[in-house]
């Protein structure tokens, strides 16, 4: 127990020297550590079936911090199964100076608008001596539309110094960027959030994404979630986003190019023209009847 213990005091001075170091919120980032020591340990207690990491993870900390993981699963966990495959997991952790002493009893059901809902686990625990929580957040996917196939497994290293880096199969950035577009595009007038305007607009997120193979992406989503891209409206209008003005002025990102709301919603109406030009040039498919979807996760 004392040699844990020393692993465990060793972490958190680790811990607090990247927090310091790279100017990050200490909770948020003992949160994603949890997280991605789970995803690191995910097949030894959960089995070999494959996972894919989206979402906030696939970004710098430093330009979008997040706490939480979301990846997409090819078959649903049954609680009993999360909970062995947390405590083998659990077990390893300990041996890195982390700790698992909360999982939620069953996942909740997030209804996003289309297959079916996101099954979410809330795990809370400790690095170091700090503790930490987090949402691990599962898609099922059905369907060869389910996943791209630019699909890459990945190394994203830790902002901790020597925590070992998670390798792991990562959704293409272009294709994290065509489901922001759709998430502020459908977002529901219930849903106030300003993540995904924020996203779309964040410069640092996106280096490199050419406008090309988010279109491609965005094609795949769309016949996935039978949604006709025809269907979605022309432009986007500063009054159908007026609920969100003012959560927009508490919006705090630093680093990010600041702006007003009026200029988020003119900036993204701009990309969201640039995506429709290149979605003309490209062969026309047969959709489903569209409808309306929830935010992205």
């Amino acid at each position: 127990m004392a040699k844990v213990s020393g692993i465990a005091e060793s972490l958190d001075g680790r811990l607090k020297a990247a927090v310091r170091a790279h100017g990050l919120e200490i909770n948020a980032l003992a949160g994603r550590t949890l997280a991605e020591g789970i995803l690191r340990h995910w097949h030894h207690g959960l089995g070999p079936s494959p996972i894919e990491l989206k979402g906030g993870m696939l970004f710098d900390q430093r330009a979008r911090p997040t706490s939480d993981a979301d990846i997409t699963a090819i078959r649903r966990y049954l609680p009993h199964e999360t909970h062995r495959g947390l405590l083998i997991i659990r077990a390893l952790l300990q041996a890195e100076g982390m700790d698992i002493d909360f999982l939620s009893d069953n996942a909740q059901p997030i209804d996003v608008g289309h297959g079916d809902p996101v099954e979410r686990w809330v795990v809370r625990g400790s690095v170091g001596g700090v503790r930490a929580r987090t949402q691990i957040d599962i898609t099922i996917g059905r369907g060869s539309d389910a996943f791209s196939s630019a699909t890459e497994v990945t190394e994203i290293p830790s902002f901790v110094p020597r925590v070992p880096a998670l390798t792991i199969a990562c959704q293409p950035i272009e294709a994290a960027y065509a489901e922001k577009i759709l998430a502020v595009i459908c977002q529901p007038t219930t849903d106030m959030r300003v993540k995904y305007l924020a996203d779309v607009n964040d410069d640092r997120l996106w280096e490199g994404v050419e406008v090309g193979q988010v279109v491609a992406e965005l094609d795949r989503v769309c016949r996935h979630r039978g949604i006709d891209p025809s269907a979605l409206p022309e432009t986007l209008d500063v009054t159908d986003y007026e609920r969100l003005r003012s959560n927009w002025s508490k919006l705090s990102r630093p680093g990010m190019t600041p702006m007003s709301f009026d200029e988020a919603i003119a900036a993204a109406d701009d990309i969201w023209q640039d995506v429709q030009y290149s979605m003309s040039m490209r062969p026309l498919r047969t959709y489903a009847p569209a409808r309306r979807v929830g935010g992205m996760r």
